[in-house]
């Protein structure tokens, strides 16, 4: 069941697109509050998203043309939905 729900919320997340940022209640809808927190810390390990804050997330943006890495631009950023 874990593992459908990190499925989910990586589905989910890969349709906002990149530079999105999310929070845990964006994903009731696929299980409980815990079961989707576990989710997130386990893709944040797996480098997937990033951890703003405590219930913060971020599918980052990558500079591959300069090779600056990652690309914070949260003042352009709005919570997906």
């Amino acid at each position: 069941m874990q593992e459908n729900i990190g499925k989910q919320i990586v589905s989910s997340i890969k349709k906002c697109g990149r530079g999105s940022i999310f929070f845990p209640s964006s994903f009731t809808a696929y299980g409980d509050i815990k079961s989707v927190s576990k989710s997130l810390e386990r893709l944040t390990n797996d480098s997937f998203i990033i951890r703003l804050s405590n219930g913060i997330y971020l599918y980052p943006k990558i500079d591959k043309e300069l090779g600056l890495g990652v690309l914070y631009h949260l003042w352009k950023t709005l919570p997906c939905r």
